[in-house]
C-alpha cells in the first residue's frame, strides 16, 4: 500500500491559511503566503501583482461575508502544486457585490523549504450557465 503523500497535508494546510486570511481580510495573514512575483487574475479579468493584492486588502476594498471549498483537486509536479476548484463567495469587491460560485486556480511552489502561491485565478462559475446555453445555441 503506498502511504500517504505528505505534500498533500501540507497543502490543505496552506489552503487553509490562504481561506482564514481570506475571510479575515488580513493583509499580515497573505504576506506570508505570497510569493515575491505573485498574480492574482480576478474575474473580470484584472491583474493584480502582490503590492496591489495586498494594497485592496489594506484599503478595505474587498469585504468578503463567507468564503468556502465546494469542490478541491490538489495535483503535484515537483516543487509545484496546483489546486483547482470552487468556492462558494458572498463578498463584495470594489463596492461590487458578488455572491456565487468561482471557479479557481491557485499556484503554489515550493521556496526556500516553504510553500507560497505564485498565481491565483478567479472566474465567475455563475457565467457557466450562459456558457452553456451558447453551446446549445452554437450546436457544439
Amino acid at each position: 500500500m503506498l502511504s500517504p503523500d505528505p505534500r498533500r497535508a501540507e497543502i490543505e494546510l496552506m489552503e487553509s491559511l490562504w481561506m482564514q486570511a481570506a475571510a479575515t481580510e488580513n493583509a499580515n495573514s497573505y504576506v506570508q503566503l505570497l510569493a515575491p512575483d505573485f498574480v492574482f487574475i480576478m474575474h473580470g479579468g484584472e491583474v493584480l501583482k502582490v503590492e496591489e493584492f495586498l494594497g485592496s486588502v489594506r484599503a478595505g476594498q474587498r469585504k468578503i461575508k463567507s468564503i468556502e471549498f465546494e469542490s478541491r483537486e490538489i495535483r503535484f509536479y515537483g516543487d509545484t502544486a496546483i489546486v483547482t476548484g470552487t468556492i462558494l463567495v458572498d463578498a463584495e469587491f470594489g463596492g461590487v457585490p458578488f455572491k456565487g460560485s468561482s471557479r479557481i486556480t491557485k499556484v503554489w511552489v515550493r521556496l526556500q523549504n516553504r510553500w507560497v502561491v505564485a498565481s491565483f485565478h478567479a472566474s465567475d462559475a455563475r457565467l457557466l450557465d450562459q456558457w452553456g446555453k451558447f453551446k446549445k445555441l452554437s450546436g457544439d
